[in-house]
């Protein structure tokens, strides 16, 4: 392994070098020992500044709702190192475990510009901020005010004047992952889901818990760059990943819960019209982009990937069929979906990717923008008008302008496994709108087959 990156850029083997005299000590950066027990400081409600260098035999764990920043060397002996913030990292002074793993995780954004390393354990480096989807509109909506957003996150390792090297023996994983958290959707909730609509109609009241105006906005975004870095694993796989998912699902709906008309053709109230409008707005991106980097290990993957999803329902209603009519009712329904999906990959050319094993690049990306509007004013009204716009855009690409390689073994397997060619012409067999390729007479091509276009 060594010989591929000293192929790659002399200068990074210094990282390398410094790596290997810590095999063989156990000691603090002054040359004492380091201090016995663990050194644990949770809970903290401040921002937390490490200033003076952290030594211990055992488990050494910070956990803070403000930021944290290393500017002092931590050094565990025998135990795991964890820093977690419900903020910001920042990790300028080395970090380092004999035996145990490294964890750093940040829910806004973790910049390392110095070197992590565990001997005996893996290290891994997150930005995750994921909110709680309820699955309701008027909670989602109210969500949407409250958090601004759903996490802008970056990952930052190394800089143009600061090399860095990542190191865990048993792997390294560098990620960043925004988006939504199902665990407490109630709207997902079988017996809400399947219940609570029959309820509300025996109620008279099918849409209680909807708004007849409704926002929802999701702008996810995941970002991990590394420059002038080695990441590196002798016994483990190194994945580099940005993740960003987006959910917008929900309701507006004008609910009539008041004013029935004493007589037929009178109406009074909301029932002498009503409007919903519903604007659902999507951005989701996930980019990782490698550059001036060295990455090595037993399996490497780097990628993006964004799940973006919008499924709006404007119902404009102003009698269900169920009250006395109203000749003068009027209901308006707007209905406006904007999805906007990125999710890109860049390796540059002063790059190298290197493994013993396989070596994934990719960036996939998926979305789907459903826009339903309906607008009716039974029996006899005036007006029903029901206007939908839906706008999409997706980016997806890897670009790689750097050197990837594997072993001799391994590309002779990946060789031998890949599908035989496939000819086509994308003018005339392609079907761009249902994303499919057709084809004259019977193929064996099943759900899932791998083929290689030419």
């Amino acid at each position: 392994m060594k010989s591929v990156l000293r192929s790659g850029r002399r200068r990074k083997r210094v990282g390398l070098e410094r790596l290997e005299p810590r095999l063989l000590l156990a000691v603090c950066a002054d040359g004492t020992d380091p201090q016995p027990g663990n050194y644990i400081q949770s809970d903290l409600d401040a921002p937390y500044v490490v200033d003076a260098p952290l030594c211990f035999q055992g488990e050494i764990s910070l956990a803070s709702d403000g930021s944290i920043t290393v500017n002092a060397e931590i050094f565990s002996a025998t135990g795991d190192v964890n820093i977690d913030s419900d903020d910001s990292v920042t990790v300028n002074a080395e970090v380092t475990a004999e035996t145990g793993d490294i964890d750093v995780t940040g829910h806004k954004t973790v910049e390392v510009y110095a070197d992590m390393i565990s001997d005996g354990g893996a290290v891994t480096i997150e930005a995750v901020h994921k909110r709680l989807n309820f699955g309701i509109s008027a909670l989602d909506q109210l969500q949407d005010l409250l958090t601004l957003g759903s996490g802008q996150l970056e990952v930052t390792i190394g800089s143009e004047s600061e090399e860095v090297l990542i190191s865990g023996a048993e792997g390294v994983s560098i990620t960043a992952e925004a988006g939504i958290n199902d665990k407490y959707n109630i709207g997902a909730n079988p017996y809400f889901k399947n219940i609570s609509p029959v309820l509300m109609e025996l109620l008279e009241k099918p849409d209680l818990f909807t708004l007849p105006v409704s926002v929802q906005v999701w702008n996810p975004k995941a970002e991990v760059t590394t420059q002038n870095a080695t990441l590196v694993s002798e016994g483990g796989a190194v994945v580099v990943s940005a993740i960003a998912e987006a959910n917008a699902k929900g309701k507006a709906v004008w609910n009539r819960v008041v004013g029935t008309g004493e007589k037929a053709g009178e109406g009074r109230g909301f029932d002498k019209g009503g409007g919903a409008v519903g604007l659902f707005f999507t951005d989701a991106t996930a980019t990782v982009d490698v550059l001036d980097t060295v990455i090595s290990g037993d399996e490497v993957e780097v990628s993006s990937e964004v799940k973006n999803e919008i499924e709006l329902e404007v119902n404009a209603i102003t009698n269900n069929g169920i009250s006395n009519t109203n000749p003068s009712s009027v209901a308006i329904g707007f209905g406006l979906t904007d999805l906007r999906t990125t999710s890109t990959v860049h390796v540059d050319e002063n790059s190298l990717i290197s493994s013993s094993g396989n070596v994934k690049v990719e960036a996939t990306g998926e979305d789907d923008n459903s826009n339903a509007v309906k607008a009716s004013a039974y029996r006899d009204g005036v007006v029903g008008a029901a206007v939908g716009f839906t706008y999409t855009d997706a980016t997806v690409s890897v670009v790689v302008d750097g050197k990837i390689t594997m072993s001799p073994e391994t590309a002779a397997e990946e060789t031998e496994s890949l599908p035989a060619e496939l000819d086509f012409n994308p003018a005339l067999q392609v079907d761009f709108a249902n994303s499919l390729v057709q084809f004259t007479g019977t193929t064996d091509y099943q759900t899932g087959d791998a083929v290689l276009f030419t």
